[in-house]
């Protein structure tokens, strides 16, 4: 379920309760009956004790803030909001409370103003601990906003359904040189997509998912069946968030077992493993880094195994940076991968190179632009042909419209373009794709 393992961090902060701030007439709560039911977890407890403490001292502003946590803790989240907005009026500028307001919205679902309290909090304590989760969780609604996902804490489940029908100019792949292919290449597709996911895991600063996930296409003008493509995953991720330095830094470990199948028979088996981190330089850049291993096995080992069997290891690293504007709802986003495969077939052993070129750009009415552009070169120098070597050059280039028509539907219109060149001509070919789709994310 790509669209949902992105992180959102379910990020609640642990606050140690003998830290005073400034202004406080309290100058501990630890020993206190409120404080110990609040650190042992006990938050129907902590409420009542803190209710008679707010009520002897109406004017102390950690015991609003720790009332108002303790109403967050329950999930009383419409009365937590409102006893932060008390402690506010005591304390205008208190980057801890408006660091806990913000981070309350985000889980009530308020994204909007869930940005505004957490940038509120980066501007009063630029160098405070409450500067660096500020930023996690709004890179986490930042990512939440330009993905395929509802904003806000993720909930234990996770399901999404997309639907769409394609118009594909080239279905088969087929060489660019129409002398080498006569048979018939445009044609409409039907796909459906579904995905699934559970979240084992949302402690402060872990996320933990089980996932699964399953495509299908269908070509209802008929004559294309062998290119019917079904696909099924099962996956899990383990995600740490922390802070190094000041800076918010993630890292994760998923695996991936995935099927395909092309008209109902197994076409290849995969097993993937990626460990990736990012890192929060800037209030407004992410860095990530990323390894992922496969291994692939196929079903038809072809004529010579030796040569054209495409089993085999692929190793691929990655570089991706990405810099937000518009307040941080658009982005850009530049990358470099770099994959080395290495077959039981020598045709199929081969290394590439790809950079890509993306942006997000919010538009008005609630729409967004999606744009990239991609430029791959391939080599595989073992390759046994009349030319030798083979050496690929790939264009890809794509284009986007997406607008949430309500809470849980989004409709989305796509556009991709595809010129592959290969020095051997039958493995040319261009390829245009339209689309239109409409997807449910809960």
């Amino acid at each position: 379920m790509r669209g949902l393992r992105r992180p959102i961090g379910w990020l609640a902060v642990a606050l140690c309760l003998g830290a005073t701030p400034a202004g406080a007439q309290t100058p501990s709560l630890e020993d206190t009956p409120a404080g110990q039911a609040f650190k042992a977890r006990q938050y129907e407890a902590a409420l009542v004790e803190f209710q008679k403490i707010a009520a002897a001292n109406p004017g102390d502003v950690l015991v609003r803030r720790y009332l108002a946590l303790t109403l967050d803790r329950l999930g009383r989240f419409r009365e937590a909001i409102e006893a932060f907005q008390r402690a506010l009026a005591l304390a205008p500028d208190n980057a801890a409370t408006h660091f806990h307001l913000g981070a309350t919205y985000y889980k009530a679902g308020a994204p909007d103003l869930a940005d505004a309290s957490l940038r509120r909090a980066l501007r009063l304590g630029p160098d405070t601990l409450y500067a660096g989760l500020a930023r996690r969780y709004l890179d986490a609604i930042d990512q939440q906003r330009l993905q395929l996902q509802r904003a806000g804490a993720p909930p234990p489940v996770g399901f999404s359904l997309t639907v769409g029908v394609q118009q594909d100019s080239n279905i088969p792949a087929a060489p660019a040189d129409r002398s080498l292919f006569d048979g018939p290449r445009a044609g409409l597709r039907v796909f459906e997509q579904l995905a699934a996911e559970y979240r084992f895991l949302r402690a402060p600063g872990w996320l933990g998912s089980l996932d699964a996930s399953s495509y299908q296409s269908q070509y209802p003008g008929g004559g294309f069946q062998p290119f019917q493509l079904s696909t099924y995953g099962v996956g899990g991720m383990l995600q740490r968030t922390t802070a190094l330095g000041g800076l918010p830094v993630t890292g994760s470990l998923r695996y991936e077992h995935i099927w395909a199948l092309l008209d109902g028979d197994q076409f290849s088996r995969s097993h993937n493993i990626t460990l990736g981190s990012q890192i929060g330089l800037t209030a407004n850049t992410t860095t990530h880094l990323y390894y992922r291993y496969a291994r692939d096995d196929f079903e038809e080992e072809g004529f010579q195994p030796d040569l054209s069997s495409r089993d085999g290891n692929a190793h691929t690293v990655g570089l991706a940076q990405i810099w937000y504007f518009a307040g941080r709802r658009g982005l850009l986003r530049l990358g470099y991968e770099f994959q080395h495969n290495d077959t039981d077939g020598r045709n199929f052993d081969m290394d590439g190179h790809k950079v890509s070129l993306g942006a997000a750009i919010p538009l008005w009415a609630g729409i967004q632009a999606d744009l990239g552009v991609e430029y791959a070169h391939e080599r595989s120098p073992d390759f046994q042909g009349v030319f030798g070597k083979r050496e690929t050059d790939r264009w890809t280039a794509a284009a986007g419209l997406s607008r949430w028509l309500s809470r849980h539907v989004r409709l989305n219109l796509n556009y991709a373009y595809i010129d592959e060149d290969s020095n051997y001509a039958i493995l040319s070919y261009r390829r245009w794709v339209t689309g239109v789709s409409l997807s449910y994310v809960y």
